[in-house]
């Protein structure tokens, strides 16, 4: 079997709208894609924006709140996972190896060191407190028997405020007004 490689050019993608489309039904061979949206209340409250998670195991949780494993990672993998305010998804063929159920929940286990959440103003938090990290499933996953499918998972969290970009430059003028204040007072 031969492996084609599609690259479309910028005219196609500006004259046929559908050009990318196209390119994502040849890569994923015909499985249907379903997608999720992840939330987590405590992170929108919180205001976190990003979440850099050193992951050891991926569950999920069906409404019987009976934990099914997904994946053990045997070395801890680093994950950044972001909002879909900036088009970040997850794509896994790992879903649909999971029994016939409804599902509610999904649980990243992470270890306590390397993990940190961004938070919406930009300040970066290192994360001491958590074993795991629960994401509830809007709308559920429903998976009936031996269905093939991929998931895209999306998370739904907050956007970064927009004077965070200015963050560095309002920084850099404090810095610059205190050791003018100190070195008026010498």
């Amino acid at each position: 079997m031969k492996r084609t490689i599609y690259y479309p050019s910028l005219w196609q993608a500006l004259t046929m709208p559908y050009a990318m489309e196209w390119s994502a039904k040849l890569e994923n061979n015909g499985m249907p894609i379903k997608e999720l949206t992840l939330e987590n209340p405590h992170a929108n409250d919180l205001g976190i924006c990003q979440m850099d998670l050193n992951i050891t195991k991926f569950t999920a949780i069906d409404d019987k709140g009976i934990e099914h494993e997904i994946m053990k990672f045997p070395d801890s993998s680093m994950l950044s996972i972001k909002g879909m305010s900036d088009s970040f998804f997850i794509k896994t063929k790992t879903l649909s190896s999971l029994k016939p159920a409804n599902y509610d929940f999904l649980r990243f286990y992470i270890e306590r060191n390397e993990s940190s959440f961004t938070y919406s103003d930009g300040i970066k938090e290192d994360v001491n407190k958590f074993d795991f990290i629960d994401f509830k499933i809007q709308s559920g996953l429903t998976i009936k028997e031996e269905e093939e499918f991929q998931a895209k998972l999306w998370f739904d969290f907050p956007s970064y405020q927009f004077s965070w970009y200015f963050k560095p430059l309002v920084d850099w003028f404090k810095n610059f007004k205190k050791t003018t204040t100190n070195l008026a007072k010498a």
